[in-house]
């Protein structure tokens, strides 16, 4: 008995345990934090900035270094054969070499120098690149993040109605036994009780559906229970402030994807350079060090009778490779015309990215002061359809339809505040200044 009963304990302690690890508290800027850890998106972009990275040291140290080769052979023959050594006739099938060899490029129309510059444009990109992907992966996060804060407001506008309807049943339930209540009007309350029912579970199941799609955002899994930190809810907006040029200026100097345009474009232009390079003749220096003999030698003044050196210059003129040079050339001037298109259509994605983000910024606002004045007239509406049902004044469904209103316009006024808060950051976004910590 004591041996189940310890058995019993230590399974609660462990159940405890377990269910403490499972969940978490988050503030914005932690789960902003863990994403940029763990997301997918994140860690791709990343993957290939290091890629980049990876290019740039052989083709700027590297491209200024002479090239350095070592190579040793050793051959055997079917039939031996006769040597005169120093020693006297000797015959061997075997046969022994190595060479050491040196090569320094002096001039190949500055196609090493070319290619120095497009290897750290292309990091500049893709390190561009990666900023816009963690920014894309914030405005995520910031979305997922107030939509968790927006349901669970939700859920409490459901509970404090369903709350509502209960106690009215009760109130109606009550004055039937006595006699002096409609039995129907009862009936309809309960139909009214069951829909609120209905409707707090659909809200309990956004909420909870809300927290898994931001525990698979930010990269943990997504049994984890989160408790999220409430935000203060600024829902100023001075229009002063947010100005389309101003905007649009500021977005020029800060917005990833299109400093990422600017420097694929910069870099095709080097990749042009390098293209037309092919023109020009090459010049190359160059130094040998070879030794070649049929017999292992014996020692160093063995090795030094058959080895040579050499040093010299390489100079190599293009005349005709069947218009493989003019063909790169074409080939590196449309990646040029291409990228200025790129660029083009990004600037004015900005453009509209802007626009959109203040026209949703504007109407998000006036939809906050609008709703919080839908909720003010609710709520009296609400108090009056209920004195006006006590006093027999009027129906249930008067009471009934005040009470959904009032349920409605609490709900409207949330969604026009977390609607408000992202489109902040879609703002934030358009001119590439949004946080991700």
């Amino acid at each position: 008995m004591k041996k189940t009963v310890f058995l019993l304990l230590m399974s609660m302690v462990m159940s405890a345990a377990v269910s403490a690890q499972e969940k978490m508290t988050l503030t914005l800027d932690e789960a902003l934090s863990i994403a940029m850890k763990n997301n997918i998106q994140v860690i791709t972009a990343q993957n290939t900035y290091n890629t980049a990275v990876a290019d740039v040291l052989p083709k700027t140290w590297g491209n200024n270094l002479p090239t350095v080769d070592l190579n040793a052979q050793y051959s055997l023959a079917d039939e031996k054969s006769t040597f005169i050594t120093n020693s006297g006739v000797k015959e061997s099938a075997e046969r022994y070499s190595y060479s050491l060899s040196a090569n320094y490029v002096l001039f190949d129309g500055f196609k090493k120098y070319g290619e120095m510059k497009q290897a750290r444009l292309d990091e500049s990109s893709a390190l561009y690149t990666y900023e816009n992907t963690k920014q894309d992966v914030a405005l995520q996060v910031y979305k997922s993040y107030f939509d968790v804060l927006k349901n669970q407001q939700l859920l409490r506008v459901s509970e404090e109605n369903l709350k509502r309807s209960e106690e009215q049943l009760k109130r109606l339930e009550e004055r039937n036994r006595l006699g002096a209540q409609i039995l129907s009007d009862v009936y309809k309350q309960k139909v009214q009780v069951g829909s609120d029912r209905l409707a707090l579970n659909r809200s309990k199941n956004n909420l909870n559906t809300s927290k898994a799609s931001l525990n698979s955002l930010i990269g943990i899994d997504v049994n984890t229970q989160v408790e999220l930190k409430d935000l203060g809810l600024d829902v100023t907006f001075d229009a002063a402030e947010y100005n389309f040029d101003k905007a649009f200026s500021t977005a020029l100097e800060q917005r990833k994807d299109y400093l990422s345009g600017v420097k694929k474009l910069e870099s095709s232009r080097a990749s042009l350079r390098n293209a037309r390079s092919g023109f020009f003749p090459t010049l190359s220096a160059f130094a040998d060090y070879s030794w070649s003999d049929a017999f292992k030698p014996g020692s160093f003044k063995e090795i030094g009778a058959n080895d040579r050196v050499s040093v010299g210059l390489n100079f190599s003129m293009p005349i005709f490779n069947g218009f493989q040079t003019s063909a790169g050339v074409i080939r590196a001037d449309q990646s040029v015309q291409t990228a200025k298109s790129n660029l083009e259509n990004t600037r004015r994605q900005v453009a509209l990215d802007i626009k959109i983000a203040l026209l949703n910024l504007q109407t998000s606002y006036e939809n906050v002061k609008l709703s919080e004045e839908n909720v003010n007239s609710a709520k009296e509406d609400l108090r009056l359809a209920t004195e006006k049902y006590n006093l027999g004044a009027g129906t249930i469904l008067d009471q009934i339809t005040a009470n959904a209103s009032y349920a409605q316009a609490e709900a409207n006024h949330i969604q026009a505040v977390y609607d408000f808060l992202y489109a902040k950051q879609q703002f934030n976004v358009a001119i590439g200044a949004i946080e991700t910590k």
